[in-house]
């Protein structure tokens, strides 16, 4: 087997460290987008919970309507 020199494993290490810096700023990325998501999935949440809130009274005044007839 052939003993790998110095300068392969040289190149060998850029590439991978080539990699890493790729993978970083996907990750930064992916943070990034996911931060946006976790926003919208908050402002659904808090619009759900106005809706429900809406439907409550809503079936308060139906209930109330019901027992005046």
């Amino acid at each position: 087997m052939v003993e790998p020199t110095l300068e392969f494993i040289a190149q060998q290490l850029e590439r991978v460290l080539t990699e890493l810096r790729y993978l970083r700023q996907d990750i930064r990325d992916l943070k990034s987008r996911m931060t946006g998501v976790e926003s919208a999935v908050g402002f659904f949440v808090s619009q759900v919970s106005v809706l429900s809130n809406r439907l409550d009274r809503f079936e308060e005044r139906l209930e109330k309507l019901e027992s005046e007839r």
